[in-house]
């Protein structure tokens, strides 16, 4: 199981680049081969009852927003649509359930945030033009054809690898066993990395990432935090200025005309009818329309911006909202139980911050995908089970914390 792990970790961020390609040749559709991929974790999970009360224990709101979301689906009008969001919630557990027991979620961490960069690497090169057929539109990982990109979910992806490159940075360093060939790769790569995050012109990216590092140094009691975290983000940022300025099309200007004009692209329209759906009547206004119901819901009243027509003829706009994803479809219920989960997400975080270095890098996932949800509806994210998996399993109790740690920081490159 545990080399499982590793493998589909390893692929996922290629697959569902390549999804289209996979789709067209195969005639395999995305969401149910997700479903086919996370199937085993499912399996393994449902034998580990003692993984199970323990995650239970610390995360409560995530199994009642579990369930709650679950019952949502007696009375959507997008079953299918529904029933894939709920999958995606519930495998999440039984992931993190699989990681605690095998040791392994620092692991499948690396794995993942490996996989992003030489992703990135690829398409930044157009070494994948060779094999495959896709144009870019504009901005760095906003692609169709066989490859299929949105550069604000790519962000998402970003924004976890970075979080893992500082977290074991300081890990290694707190334990002296920083040599100049890891300081070396780990500047490169956080360097890499932040480079990519800004030729998205992902506003919401930058912005996410920009406050949880601030956030970071602010609850941060220790020294060693706060120099290193400063000089790898300040490095990392003149390394981006230097490599723009000798850039000699006009992206430069672009990404800058970009991140000055704060506009929403129309999705205030968009939270608009939200809002006015929510409260047609007092029974949308508890329970919402249905899980999954809501990119039908608002589809049928916006006729412009982002619609997307089906082969059924039914209109579909996403919500670019976590928030208000979880008020429409489960109303304020949903959105309820949805805060309580973040904010004990939060609070766990915060508890045990001054015990490893390791939950400062899951302060930087959670923030980041806290404010990245304002903008963005992540929770149909592909990496959104793995994502919510590594923060339950990283911060669910084990018996022995110190030996994991050591186990898991010990190797970092193989």
């Amino acid at each position: 199981m545990k080399q499982y792990q590793l493998f589909i970790i390893s692929i996922y961020p290629f697959f569902f680049s390549l999804s289209p390609y996979i789709q067209r040749v195969y005639g395999i559709d995305k969401e149910l081969t997700t479903m086919l991929f996370l199937l085993p974790f499912m399996i393994h999970g449902l034998s580990l009852k003692k993984e199970f009360f323990k995650i239970l224990k610390e995360n409560k709101y995530y199994f009642i927003l579990s369930i709650y979301t679950l019952l949502g689906l007696l009375w959507t009008e997008e079953l299918f649509r529904g029933m894939y969001l709920v999958y995606n919630m519930i495998v999440a557990p039984f992931i993190a359930m699989s990681l605690i027991r095998t040791r392994n979620g620092l692991k499948v961490w690396r794995n993942f945030s490996w996989s992003v960069l030489l992703l990135s690497l690829l398409l930044h090169s157009d070494l994948l033009k060779v094999f495959f057929n896709y144009y870019e539109v504009q901005r760095f990982a906003y692609y169709y054809g066989d490859i299929s990109l949105n550069p604000n979910s790519f962000g998402l992806w970003l924004n976890l690898s970075l979080a893992y490159f500082i977290t074991i940075g300081i890990k290694l360093y707190q334990n002296k066993n920083l040599s100049n060939f890891r300081l070396l790769i780990l500047i490169m790569n956080i360097t890499l990395t932040v480079y990519f995050m800004v030729i998205t012109v992902s506003r919401s990216t930058m912005i996410a990432g920009i406050v949880a590092v601030f956030l970071l140094i602010i609850i941060s009691k220790s020294k060693l935090v706060i120099v290193l975290t400063s000089f790898l983000v300040s490095f990392t940022l003149l390394c981006v200025l230097i490599t723009l300025n000798m850039d000699g099309s006009n992206q430069g200007g672009f990404i800058i005309d970009r991140f000055s004009t704060l506009d929403l692209n129309g999705r205030e329209d968009i939270w608009g009818i939200v809002f006015n759906t929510s409260f047609e009547s007092p029974d949308k206004f508890l329970f919402g329309v249905g899980t999954g119901g809501a990119e039908k819901e608002i589809g049928s009243a916006h006729s412009e911006g982002t619609v997307r027509i089906s082969d059924d003829g039914t209109a579909r706009t996403s919500t670019h909202n976590v928030y208000l994803l979880f008020l429409l479809q489960g109303g304020v219920v949903g959105i309820f139980i949805y805060l309580m989960f973040l904010i004990n997400l939060f609070k766990l975080t915060l508890t045990r911050i001054k015990s490893t270095f390791m939950h400062i890098g899951i302060l930087y996932l959670i923030t980041t995908f806290a404010i990245m949800s304002l903008t963005g509806n992540l929770i149909y994210n592909p990496i959104y089970p793995f994502l919510i998996a590594i923060a339950l399993a990283l911060l669910t109790k084990k018996d022995n914390t110190k030996t994991y740690d050591t186990e898991c920081f010990q190797k970092m490159f193989i």
